[in-house]
Protein backbone atom coordinates (compact mmCIF):
# COMPACT_ATOMS: atom_id res chain seq x y z
CA UNK A 1 0.00 0.00 0.00
CA UNK A 2 2.79 2.40 0.92
CA UNK A 3 4.64 1.58 -2.29
CA UNK A 4 1.65 2.49 -4.47
CA UNK A 5 1.12 5.77 -2.61
CA UNK A 6 4.80 6.67 -3.03
CA UNK A 7 4.64 5.73 -6.70
CA UNK A 8 1.53 7.83 -7.28
CA UNK A 9 3.02 10.81 -5.44
CA UNK A 10 6.25 10.57 -7.42
CA UNK A 11 4.28 10.46 -10.69
CA UNK A 12 2.27 13.53 -9.68
CA UNK A 13 5.46 15.41 -8.77
CA UNK A 14 7.09 14.36 -12.05
CA UNK A 15 4.16 15.59 -14.18
CA UNK A 16 3.94 18.84 -12.22
CA UNK A 17 7.65 19.54 -12.69
CA UNK A 18 7.42 18.66 -16.36
CA UNK A 19 4.54 21.07 -16.95
CA UNK A 20 6.34 23.90 -15.14
CA UNK A 21 9.48 23.43 -17.23
CA UNK A 22 7.49 23.60 -20.48
CA UNK A 23 6.04 26.97 -19.51
CA UNK A 24 9.52 28.46 -19.07
CA UNK A 25 10.98 27.38 -22.40
CA UNK A 26 12.19 30.19 -24.60
CA UNK A 27 10.95 30.46 -28.17
CA UNK A 28 13.14 28.72 -30.75
CA UNK A 29 14.58 30.95 -33.47
CA UNK A 30 15.42 29.36 -36.84
CA UNK A 31 15.89 29.98 -40.57
CA UNK A 32 14.12 28.07 -43.33
CA UNK A 33 17.35 27.89 -45.38
CA UNK A 34 21.05 28.47 -44.70
CA UNK A 35 22.53 28.68 -48.20
CA UNK A 36 23.17 31.63 -50.51
CA UNK A 37 21.51 30.77 -53.84
CA UNK A 38 23.40 31.02 -57.12
CA UNK A 39 20.52 33.00 -58.65
CA UNK A 40 18.34 35.35 -56.67
CA UNK A 41 19.01 37.04 -53.35
CA UNK A 42 16.57 35.47 -50.89
CA UNK A 43 18.19 33.01 -48.49
CA UNK A 44 15.21 32.08 -46.33
CA UNK A 45 12.54 33.17 -43.87
CA UNK A 46 13.24 33.95 -40.23
CA UNK A 47 10.88 32.03 -37.98
CA UNK A 48 10.25 31.75 -34.26
CA UNK A 49 8.07 29.19 -32.54
CA UNK A 50 5.81 31.84 -30.99
CA UNK A 51 5.09 33.56 -34.37
CA UNK A 52 5.01 37.08 -32.96
CA UNK A 53 8.07 38.78 -34.47
CA UNK A 54 8.04 42.56 -33.99
CA UNK A 55 11.43 43.36 -35.55
CA UNK A 56 14.65 41.68 -36.66
CA UNK A 57 18.20 43.06 -36.54
CA UNK A 58 21.23 41.54 -38.27
CA UNK A 59 24.56 41.69 -36.47
CA UNK A 60 27.92 40.00 -36.46
CA UNK A 61 31.05 40.15 -38.57
CA UNK A 62 29.28 39.83 -41.95
CA UNK A 63 26.11 41.77 -41.07
CA UNK A 64 26.54 44.40 -43.79
CA UNK A 65 26.22 41.73 -46.50
CA UNK A 66 22.72 40.70 -45.38
CA UNK A 67 19.37 42.41 -44.90
CA UNK A 68 15.90 41.54 -43.63
CA UNK A 69 12.70 42.81 -45.26
CA UNK A 70 9.30 43.43 -43.64
CA UNK A 71 8.20 39.82 -44.33
CA UNK A 72 11.16 38.53 -42.24
CA UNK A 73 13.01 37.25 -45.32
CA UNK A 74 16.80 37.16 -45.03
CA UNK A 75 18.47 38.18 -48.27
CA UNK A 76 22.01 38.79 -49.44
CA UNK A 77 23.52 42.02 -50.73
CA UNK A 78 25.80 40.65 -53.43
CA UNK A 79 27.69 43.92 -53.87
CA UNK A 80 28.86 43.77 -50.21
CA UNK A 81 29.59 40.03 -50.16
CA UNK A 82 33.23 38.96 -49.80
CA UNK A 83 33.95 36.73 -52.77
CA UNK A 84 36.65 34.47 -51.26
CA UNK A 85 34.68 33.65 -48.11
CA UNK A 86 32.94 30.26 -47.95
CA UNK A 87 30.93 30.82 -44.74
CA UNK A 88 29.33 33.89 -43.22
CA UNK A 89 28.49 34.17 -39.52
CA UNK A 90 25.61 36.47 -38.61
CA UNK A 91 23.68 37.12 -35.42
CA UNK A 92 19.92 37.56 -35.73
CA UNK A 93 18.27 39.47 -32.90
CA UNK A 94 14.48 39.14 -32.85
CA UNK A 95 12.22 41.34 -30.75
CA UNK A 96 8.92 39.78 -29.74
CA UNK A 97 6.16 40.66 -27.32
CA UNK A 98 7.83 38.44 -24.70
CA UNK A 99 11.36 39.81 -25.09
CA UNK A 100 14.46 39.83 -27.24
CA UNK A 101 16.17 36.67 -28.52
CA UNK A 102 19.48 36.29 -30.36
CA UNK A 103 21.03 33.39 -32.20
CA UNK A 104 24.13 32.98 -34.34
CA UNK A 105 23.75 31.42 -37.79
CA UNK A 106 26.33 30.26 -40.33
CA UNK A 107 25.30 31.00 -43.91
CA UNK A 108 27.14 29.08 -46.64
CA UNK A 109 27.47 29.41 -50.40
CA UNK A 110 25.36 26.94 -52.34
CA UNK A 111 28.16 24.84 -53.83
CA UNK A 112 26.59 21.47 -53.21
CA UNK A 113 26.76 18.78 -55.89
CA UNK A 114 23.37 18.06 -57.39
CA UNK A 115 24.37 14.88 -59.21
CA UNK A 116 21.49 12.39 -59.29
CA UNK A 117 23.78 9.47 -60.13
CA UNK A 118 24.69 7.30 -57.18
CA UNK A 119 27.72 5.10 -57.72
CA UNK A 120 27.40 1.48 -56.71
CA UNK A 121 29.97 -0.53 -54.79
CA UNK A 122 31.66 -1.74 -57.96
CA UNK A 123 32.84 1.76 -58.77
CA UNK A 124 35.46 1.54 -56.00
CA UNK A 125 36.23 -2.16 -56.33
CA UNK A 126 39.41 -1.79 -58.39
CA UNK A 127 40.71 1.38 -56.80
CA UNK A 128 43.79 1.42 -54.54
Amino acid sequence: MKKTIILLLSLVVFFCMNSFSQDRQQPYLYLTNYTIPKQGNTIGHIRITTNDIKSVAVGGEHANAFKVNKDQELSVRRDKLKINTATFDIVLTVKTSTGEFSKTFRIVNDEFIRNKVIAHRGAWKNTG
